[in-house]
């Protein structure tokens, strides 16, 4: 019981250590300062780590990656939508 409820605790603070940026990106309608690659990185590995969680059958990882998956895919979204065409010199 503890053990699981460690496991929700970290992938809980883990995940929500993305809430800042997508809140800044959303708020200042920029997203120059993200590099679309990590963005795209981080979700391409929470994938990884949901199939691992569904795998070991341990739901603390599981819902911590698909959540995380999806907030990727949010900020994803928000760098695109957000993104300043460069200019031309």
């Amino acid at each position: 019981m503890l053990i699981t409820l460690i496991g929700y605790l970290a992938a809980f603070l883990t995940t929500a250590s993305l809430m800042p940026e997508i809140y800044r990106t959303w708020r200042k309608k920029e997203s120059r300062d993200l590099s679309f690659y990590w963005i795209f990185s981080l979700g391409a590995g929470q994938v990884f780590w949901l199939a691992y969680g569904l795998m070991i059958n341990s739901m603390p990882l599981a819902v911590a990656a698909l959540v995380s998956l999806m907030l990727a895919i949010i900020q994803a979204a928000f760098t695109i939508k957000y993104a300043k065409p460069k200019a031309k010199h």
